[in-house]
């Protein structure tokens, strides 16, 4: 992902709490962004997609973000 992996600070996109988006051996966990912004980061187990978020949510994104994840895990159900 472009987004995380192509900049030097990735500050303007994970705020001070990159250590929760990026491991300790450099692999990224899932994020789901709203407005530009990692606000969660989510994963995948037994087929149940969960979001874990980083900060408050609006409910409007929150609803399209569970929309997103029904999404994901309908077409891997497929």
């Amino acid at each position: 992902d472009p987004v995380l992996h192509g900049w030097a600070s990735r500050h303007w996109v994970v705020g001070d709490d990159e250590a929760h988006v990026v491991t300790s051996n450099g692999i990224f966990r899932a994020t789901a962004l709203v407005g530009g912004r990692v606000v969660a980061t989510w994963s995948l187990t037994g087929g149940h997609l969960t979001i874990e978020p980083r900060e408050p949510i609006p409910d409007d994104a929150l609803a399209a973000l569970d929309a997103d994840a029904a999404d994901v895990v309908r077409y891997l159900d497929s």
